[in-house]
C-alpha cells in the first residue's frame, strides 16, 4: 500500500481467486466521480469481507499505520472497519452489483465440509423424485423445482450449531452462485439455528439448488 500511494488517485485491494466482472473498472468510475467531493473513507464494490474495497491513496499512509499497531493475525476485516470509524465514515458504503466475486475452492482453506446433523424444509415442490434433503448432501445431487414464486423459502435446520456471530447476512447470489466466507468477531457468540434462502423475485423456469456446505469447528470441550 505505502508503495502505491504516488501511483494514482485510488487503490482498490483484492484477494487471490477473485473474478472481475467485464468492464468492472466502468462501474466503479461513475461511483467515484459522484463521491469525488463528498467525505468517505471506504467505498465498498463487492459482497466480499475484504476484496473489492477501494481507497484514497492519500489515506493509505495512515491505514498502513494503523495495521501496523496489530497482531498480523488480526481479522483485516475488522480493522479495515474501525479505520473507517476512526476517519468518522460511520457506516458502510456499499454499490451493487458486486463488482467482484471469489472463484476459488473454500475447501483448499478450510479442508473439506462437515456439514452437521441437519433437516431441510421448503415450500417449493418439486416435479421429480427429489426430496429437499438432497441439497445438503455433499454429491450431484440436488432439489429441482419449476417456477418458482417470490416468497418461496427453502431453510436449513441446523441441529447443533454455534457461530460467532449474532446475525449473518450473505447477499445476492452472483450468476446462480453464492461463493462467500462467513467472517465472525471472537468476542460474541450466538447459536446460529438455520440458513435461508429466500427466493426475491419469481420466474419461469427450472431453479436447481444442490451442494449446501457448512465448515464447523469443535466446541473447546470437544478439542
Amino acid at each position: 500500500m505505502n508503495f502505491a500511494s504516488n501511483l494514482s488517485d485510488y487503490f482498490i485491494l483484492l484477494e487471490d481467486h477473485i473474478h472481475c466482472t467485464p468492464k468492472f473498472a466502468a462501474a466503479i468510475s461513475p461511483a467515484l466521480s459522484a463521491w469525488k467531493e463528498l467525505p468517505w473513507v471506504i467505498l465498498e464494490f463487492s459482497h466480499l469481507s475484504i476484496s473489492g474495497k477501494v481507497f484514497c491513496t492519500s489515506d493509505l499512509s495512515r491505514l498502513t499505520a494503523f495495521l501496523f499497531l496489530f497482531h498480523k493475525d488480526t481479522r483485516t476485516h475488522l480493522l479495515l472497519s474501525e479505520f473507517c470509524l476512526l476517519l468518522a465514515q460511520n457506516v458502510p458504503i456499499h454499490f451493487s452489483p458486486s463488482v467482484f466475486n471469489y472463484t476459488g475452492d473454500y475447501s483448499m482453506v478450510f479442508g473439506e465440509p462437515d456439514n452437521p446433523v441437519a433437516t431441510v424444509l421448503t415450500d417449493m415442490v418439486s416435479r421429480l423424485a427429489v426430496i429437499p434433503q438432497y441439497t445438503y448432501t455433499l454429491n450431484k445431487k440436488g432439489y429441482s423445482t419449476l417456477d418458482p414464486l417470490k416468497g418461496n423459502y427453502l431453510t436449513v435446520i441446523l441441529d447443533r450449531y454455534r457461530l460467532q456471530q449474532g446475525q449473518v447476512e450473505l447477499g445476492p447470489l452472483a450468476g446462480g452462485n453464492l461463493d462467500q466466507i462467513v467472517f465472525f468477531e471472537e468476542e460474541s457468540v450466538e447459536a446460529l439455528s438455520c440458513i435461508w434462502l429466500l427466493v426475491l423475485t419469481s420466474q419461469e423456469s427450472w431453479l436447481l439448488i444442490k451442494q449446501i456446505k457448512v465448515w464447523t469447528e469443535p466446541d473447546e470441550e470437544e478439542r
